[in-house]
C-alpha cells in the first residue's frame, strides 16, 4: 500500500497531488504492460444470466459484478455460483 506522504514531488499535505501522481504512474505501468504483453479485452452487453454461455472455460481473469449481487437483482449466491 502506498502513502500520500511517501509520494515525491508534492507538498506533504497535498493529498490530491499525491493521488494524481500515484494514478498517473499506475496508468503508465498499465499502458506499458498492454504494449509489451498480449492482452485481450472482451466486453459483453447482455443479461448477466446469459454470460456463462459466452465464456470459454478458465479463460477469464476478472468479471465485474457491480450491483448484480444486490438482493433486488440476482443476489450473492446466484452471482457467485453458476
Amino acid at each position: 500500500m502506498w502513502a500520500v506522504h511517501n509520494t515525491p514531488a508534492v507538498a506533504s499535505q497535498d493529498a490530491y497531488g499525491g493521488l494524481f501522481i500515484y494514478h498517473s504512474r499506475l496508468m503508465l505501468e498499465f499502458l506499458e504492460r498492454v504494449n509489451t504483453e498480449r492482452v485481450d479485452f472482451k466486453i459483453y452487453r447482455l443479461d448477466v444470466k446469459k454470460l456463462q454461455r459466452h465464456l470459454a472455460t478458465n479463460r477469464y481473469n476478472r468479471i465485474e459484478a457491480a450491483n448484480i449481487s444486490d438482493a433486488g437483482y440476482l443476489g450473492i449466491r446466484a452471482t457467485v455460483v453458476p
